[in-house]
């Protein structure tokens, strides 16, 4: 007969299972010594990202208090709304799109703090009864749920006009990025 060796609480096969198992998950520190310089590189990777993140969005928020500050000195009164959004790689320029009230402005702002502003501006057409029906379609009311900057397009179609709303953010993807709908025309009263 075989005799068992006892050990302080632990059986033979639950010792040697640890100590296999051991070598098919090395630790943190066995981790660290197999990849060598991996972790540092990666710790510096991250921290220069925290530092372009955080340099972009300091540059955005002082950015759109000059913009802030510059449109009321021009104005006379604040935007309704206002973005000053970062390009991306380059903190020191931004874009702008200025909330004028019937229409937008769109520009640019670069530092130390020039804001230059297209002289073109684009009718916000909100208040268009035919922008008034409009709103009352799903696919309208689910866009205009997120939307900050609504640019409401009519086009005279036969029978009435087609509505079509964007965001001024994307208004160079205007076709991935826009809902329409048909608004028929109304007869007169003289009909």
């Amino acid at each position: 007969m075989h005799k068992r060796r006892r050990t302080s609480g632990h059986s033979a096969s639950s010792s040697s299972w640890f100590n296999s198992n051991s070598s098919r998950y090395p630790s943190i520190t066995g981790a660290a010594a197999a990849y060598g310089s991996a972790f540092p590189n990666t710790t510096y990777a991250i921290a220069i990202a925290t530092v372009y993140v955080l340099a972009m969005l300091t540059s955005a928020r002082v950015a759109r208090g000059i913009v802030a500050e510059q449109w009321i000195e021009a104005h006379g009164s604040p935007p309704q709304a206002l973005m000053v959004g970062p390009r991306p790689v380059t903190p020191i320029s931004h874009e702008v799109i200025v909330d004028a009230g019937d229409h937008y402005e769109w520009g640019s702002f670069s530092w130390p703090s020039r804001l230059e502003l297209n002289p073109d501006h684009v009718a916000k057409n909100d208040r268009r009864p035919e922008a008034a029906i409009a709103r009352e379609d799903p696919r309208i009311r689910a866009f205009l749920t997120w939307s900050r900057f609504p640019i409401f397009m009519l086009d005279p179609v036969e029978g009435g006009t087609r509505v079509t709303v964007t965001d001024a953010r994307f208004m160079s993807r205007a076709g991935t990025f826009s809902a329409s709908t048909f608004v028929p025309m109304h007869p007169s009263s003289s009909d």
